[in-house]
C-alpha cells in the first residue's frame, strides 16, 4: 500500500529497524548473505520512506520532526547498505558493525520523537509482560554525552574516554534510582552501547551509564587509565 503521509514512516522506519535488531542477534559469519537478503527487502519500503518526506505536499507537523525523520531514514538505510559488504568474511563482519553504529545513530535520533510518535515510544520499551517493568511514566527523559574535548580523533561527539548518560522520565530527585555501568566490548563505543541497554533501563527505571574505553576497548594493564577519564 502506497503511503500518502507521514502515518506510515514511524511504522516503516520502526520495521526495518527491528530486522536488524534481529539480524545482529542471528550473527554468524556464514549466515550474513541470508540476512543481508532479509535486510534488503526493507530497502523499497524506506524509499518510498523518502518519497513521502521530500514531497513539498506531505503533512507534517514541524519541520523538525521531518528533520529527523530524514536524518533517521538515511541512517536505516545506509545500516543495511553497508551490513556484510567486503571482500572476504573478516571485511564482511566488520561492516556489520559500521552498520550497527549506524543503527545505533538512527536510535538516537528517533528518540527525540517519543512523545509525539506512540509508534516510536513503544519501540523504546520492553513488553508490558516483562517481570520489574514500572508503568510507563510521560515525561522528558534525559540523555547526556561526555566528550573529551582534547580526543584529536573525536568524529561527531564520538570522542574516546567519555561517556553517555540516561536519566529515565520516572526519575525524581526525591526517590534516587540505581545506577547501572554498561561497557562496551572491543571496538565499541558508550554512545552506541547505551542502546543496547536502553529499553531495560527506561522500563524498569534505572539510570544508565555507558562509558566509552580510551583505546579500541578496555585496558587490563593498567585498568585506572579508563577509570580516572570518568
Amino acid at each position: 500500500m502506497p503511503m500518502t503521509d507521514l502515518c506510515a514512516v514511524p511504522s516503516t522506519l520502526v520495521k526495518a529497524m527491528t530486522s536488524m535488531e534481529k539480524a545482529m542477534r542471528r550473527l554468524h559469519p556464514l549466515a550474513i548473505p541470508a540476512l543481508k537478503e532479509k535486510l534488503l527487502a526493507h530497502k523499497e519500503p524506506l524509499e518510498t520512506v523518502q518519497h513521502v518526506l521530500l514531497a513539498h505536499d506531505s503533512p507534517v507537523v514541524d519541520e523538525h520532526t521531518r528533520q529527523v525523520f530524514t536524518h533517521a531514514y538515511t541512517l536505516i538505510l545506509d545500516s543495511i547498505r553497508i551490513f556484510g559488504t567486503g571482500d572476504d568474511a573478516t571485511q564482511a563482519f566488520m561492516s556489520v558493525l559500521r552498520a550497527m553504529r549506524k543503527h545505533c545513530q538512527a536510535q538516537e535520533a528517533l528518540f527525540d520523537l517519543c512523545d509525539g510518535f506512540p509508534q516510536i515510544n513503544r519501540y523504546f520499551l520492553e513488553g508490558e509482560s516483562v517481570p520489574g517493568a514500572v508503568p510507563h511514566q510521560p515525561g522528558k527523559t534525559q540523555l547526556f554525552h561526555s566528550i573529551q574535548a582534547q580526543d584529536p580523533y573525536a568524529r561527531g561527539g564520538y570522542s574516546r574516554g567519555g561517556y553517555s548518560l540516561f536519566v529515565p522520565e520516572s526519575y525524581s530527585p526525591d526517590h534516587p534510582l540505581p545506577l547501572v555501568v554498561a561497557l562496551h566490548g572491543g571496538y565499541g563505543h558508550g554512545r552506541d552501547f547505551l542502546w543496547t541497554w536502553l529499553r531495560e533501563a527506561r522500563s524498569r527505571g534505572f539510570i544508565l551509564m555507558a562509558p566509552s574505553s580510551l583505546g579500541r576497548t578496555w585496558s587490563i594493564a593498567n585498568i585506572p587509565m579508563d577509570a580516572q577519564q570518568l
